[in-house]
């Protein structure tokens, strides 16, 4: 079903429910608020049971708009799927996923992408028709052994998205999630439990390039790097890396596409290849594909914050 703002309260608390039976872990109320209702109301479809007061399993997508080389496509970006404990092997997952992607094509979506994990990959390939498009590595800098040469670029931090950020940062001829201003404060300045810091290379108040920041363990995660040039994006790094060693940070971590000229930049900074490795595949919804070529992993440029685990 799609939810109302009107059944979103009692939604809420069992998707709650739902998430802490299906991973043993509670999560926030203020996140299923965030993610839910906060940037474009996500489809939602549940298998019901016990007369509705039960949530069986639930599966979702989140409406997310691609662009590439100025054309905008409406899209679901995959998130979680969850299935009870007591009502699992039922064929709950295909019959949500198949009847929750038939309403999304009704209401516009073309495609529907994501991270399928180590868990659901096979049975979003096998069962629901999706295709792969790569494997993501991630990339892990030592702050001990960074070899940097700092760009020349000035760096200021903002944190809140403040200043104007210029659209289409370093994307091009590749497909990537559109960027606004509006979508950037509400994915990083307004997440309700994660803190994020903002690298930005500005001049005159204009952003052309930026980092975004999340710590994790001992390290930093790099969650969203947009960056128009090599110099740029070290001047970020030298940032970055400066407040790493300040901190105490051991280790940094992000995603980079190895046919992009980002790729080449992060390895001369001393960026390798590490674990773990994470599933990018996706399907149409709609007859014809999106982009002809929009399969091959040489046409995107997906970052850990497109996915809704970061």
């Amino acid at each position: 079903m799609i939810v109302s703002p009107q059944q979103w309260d009692d939604v809420r608390q069992k998707l709650e429910s739902l998430f802490d039976a299906s991973f043993g872990k509670p999560l926030a109320a203020s996140y299923l608020d965030w993610r839910y209702r906060g940037f474009g109301s996500p489809q939602l479809c549940f298998a019901v049971e016990d007369a509705g007061s039960t949530l069986a399993a639930s599966y979702s997508i989140a409406p997310v708009t691609l662009t590439r080389a100025g054309e905008r496509i409406l899209t679901g970006l995959s998130m979680t799927t969850m299935t009870h404990p007591d009502h699992r092997g039922r064929g709950h997952f295909p019959r949500l996923a198949n009847e929750l992607y038939a309403a999304a094509a009704h209401a516009g979506l073309r495609a529907v992408w994501g991270f399928p994990n180590a868990n659901s990959h096979l049975p979003f390939v096998e069962k629901l028709g999706w295709e792969d498009i790569r494997q993501i590595p991630t990339l892990t800098l030592s702050v001990e052994r960074a070899m940097l040469t700092g760009g020349t670029s000035e760096i200021v931090r903002d944190d809140e998205f403040s200043l104007a950020y210029l659209e289409g940062v370093a994307t091009g001829d590749i497909v990537s999630v559109e960027r606004t201003r509006d979508y950037l404060r509400w994915r990083y300045a307004q997440h309700p439990t994660n803190r994020y810091r903002v690298y930005s290379a500005a001049t005159g108040g204009a952003v052309s390039s930026y980092i975004v920041v999340k710590a994790y363990g001992d390290g930093l995660d790099l969650v969203d790097i947009q960056c128009a040039s090599p110099d740029e994006t070290r001047a970020l790094l030298a940032a970055v890396l400066r407040d790493a060693t300040t901190e105490g940070c051991h280790r940094l971590y992000c995603w980079s596409p190895s046919h992009h000229w980002l790729h080449r930049t992060l390895e001369r900074a001393g960026f390798t290849t590490d674990a773990p490795v994470t599933y990018l595949a996706a399907r149409s919804l709609v007859a014809g594909e999106p982009w002809s070529d929009w399969l091959d992993q040489r046409t995107w440029y997906p970052q850990m914050g497109d996915s809704d685990v970061y």
